[in-house]
């Protein structure tokens, strides 16, 4: 009989914790869908009212402009998860007053129609400071370049968020072969260059590469469907991953720091030079003339930044700038593989040196930045046409 009443409270026990389980589960799932729900209201159907002001739109760099939360509320809603092969991605498509991205990923330039027999078309290649990031449409580098030319150039933005100049090369390069002409070739490049000093990258890695190695190479025992909705995926996974840890002995993360040596500063330094040299051969082949730009950042020259803080990721990537760019200069000089390259490089590094503030971080310009970019990159155009 005593054996029957332990065995029952035995079973009882282990029903009353099974059900305890079920019901912690059920509120746990409950809670992280109400939490949805409840963004879902304020992000679409209260709107703007309830949404968070993004910190940058309240820089100096923005007083008086209006459009300015706007424009970051929806700089904050675009994605880069538009997949393409051998350059990583593009945006997707995009609708709004201040950012316009079509359906193959490009920003719209405003710009005003020529009505002369002949104009000169280019298009601008680069990372995000081309796209224009903090600046709208009609405020970017490319747009400020098309408005000053009075209807003499038609401009296109090839520029995407987080593209090293490899990439912006073999983007120009499938466009050339679906037959895209252009008379001019412009290539902005230098900031993202650094993320090729990280210890978790190689010297020509992209800003993603570290993380969707990790993606690609994590297990997958079920589908993420079934352990998304059990007990399970809450907290024996995590006692999971503890355990791996411990006998990988990876009970913390590999610290992120950059490798500043000589030879990874000149693997980088030549990664962008490589790229600009193929980019000046592909682009003489189509008859297309080629100018790359060095282009500033907050870490070099003696701008106006005393309104910024940077973070962790910055000021990694802040680092290694100096010894970059002073590599690249070296190079043009130096090797002899690069020589004929130096004469197609115009060097923007002190264009925002003085009082006046334009970095909206440590690398990003308001619009007053782009438009004396997109001034400077025209003086070199003209020059170029007088000399012709």
């Amino acid at each position: 009989m005593k054996k029957k009443s332990l065995f029952k409270t035995i079973l009882i026990n282990i029903g009353i914790f099974i059900g305890f389980l079920i019901v912690l589960n059920f509120l746990i799932i409950s809670g992280w869908e109400v939490r949805r729900f409840v963004n879902y209201l304020k992000s679409d159907v209260l709107g703007r009212k309830t949404e968070k002001v993004d910190p940058r739109a309240l820089l100096p760099n923005y007083n008086n402009e209006d459009w300015a939360k706007e424009y970051f509320n929806d700089f904050n809603k675009l994605r880069d998860d538009n997949y393409k092969s051998y350059i990583g991605w593009r945006k997707t498509a995009f609708k709004s007053k201040y950012i316009n991205i079509d359906s193959s990923g490009i920003r719209i330039t405003p710009q005003v129609e020529s009505v002369k027999d002949s104009v000169t078309e280019i298009v601008f290649l680069g990372g995000s400071t081309m796209w224009g990031t903090g600046a709208p449409d009609a405020s970017t580098i490319p747009a400020f370049f098309a408005n000053n030319g009075n209807g003499d150039y038609k401009i296109e933005n090839f520029g995407e968020s987080g593209y090293r100049a490899m990439q912006s090369y073999i983007y120009l390069m499938l466009n050339y072969n679906k037959g895209y002409k252009t008379d001019w070739v412009i290539s902005y490049d230098g900031v993202n260059e650094a993320v090729g000093f990280l210890n978790n990258n190689d010297p020509i890695s992209t800003y993603p590469e570290a993380r969707m190695r990790q993606k690609l190479q994590a297990k997958k025992d079920l589908s993420k469907f079934v352990t998304d909705l059990t007990y399970r995926n809450y907290f024996i996974g995590s006692i999971e991953n503890t355990i791996t840890r411990i006998k990988s002995k990876q009970l913390k993360a590999p610290k992120l720091h950059v490798i500043l040596s000589q030879e990874r500063t000149d693997l980088v330094a030549r990664s962008l030079l490589d790229a600009w040299l193929a980019m000046f051969d592909l682009a003489k082949k189509n008859n297309s003339n080629f100018l790359a730009v060095l282009q500033p950042n907050a870490a070099l020259g003696e701008p106006n930044i005393d309104h910024l803080t940077f973070d962790k990721y910055e000021s990694l990537l802040i680092k290694t700038y100096d010894q970059l760019y002073i590599r690249t200069r070296e190079l043009l000089v130096e090797d002899k593989k690069y020589i004929g390259l130096k004469e197609h490089v115009l060097d923007l590094t002190h264009s925002f040196d003085g009082e006046e503030i334009y970095y909206i971080d440590w690398c990003h310009v308001s619009p007053n930045g782009n438009k004396i970019i997109a001034k400077k990159i025209k003086e070199r155009i003209e020059q170029n046409k007088i000399k012709n």
